[in-house]
């Protein structure tokens, strides 16, 4: 069990059940304001953080887009 509050992007992986990909994906997705505007996401240094409620409260996570998209985003 995580009891961190905030949980970084290789964590969210694992507790969502997902690949790191998809984890940088959505939050691609999320900078852009395309998809998963409840993710509760924040950067310290250089890593993003993502707030685990909000893991817990949202729906669904998109990480999928449009190609030319998600390389316009990042």
């Amino acid at each position: 069990m995580i009891k961190q509050e905030w949980l970084s992007v290789q964590q969210s992986a694992e507790y969502m059940g997902l690949s790191r990909r998809s984890i940088d994906r959505a939050i691609l997705l999320k900078k852009g304001g395309l998809a998963n505007d409840d993710l509760d996401i924040k950067l310290v240094g250089n890593q993003y953080r993502i707030k685990k409620s909000s893991l817990d409260e949202i729906d669904s996570i998109i990480t999928y887009g449009r190609r030319s998209v998600l390389s316009s985003i990042a």
